[in-house]
């Protein structure tokens, strides 16, 4: 398990893109929720540092979960 201080969210809020920061080598999965609870994009980090892209996604309050922890984040657009 990954607890929630074992991994940053940055920028936040984002344009779009961010990074998963975590303090484990192996890939952890991940997900992308809308307010809703709707998912919206899962995939698994590639080591300490992982680059998201979430351009897709409208505006708005998002929440990311990485392992067993979950953050809010803000996409804000271009």
């Amino acid at each position: 398990l990954l607890p929630a201080e074992s991994f940053v969210v940055f920028p936040n809020p984002s344009n779009g893109e961010c990074f998963v920061k975590t303090n484990l080598s192996q890939p952890i999965k991940f997900s992308l929720f809308d307010i809703s609870g709707k998912l919206m994009q899962e995939g698994y980090t590639t080591g300490q540092l992982t680059r998201l892209h979430f351009s897709f996604t409208a505006p708005g309050v998002y929440f990311l979960r990485v392992g067993e922890s979950t953050k809010k984040i803000m996409l804000t657009g271009e």
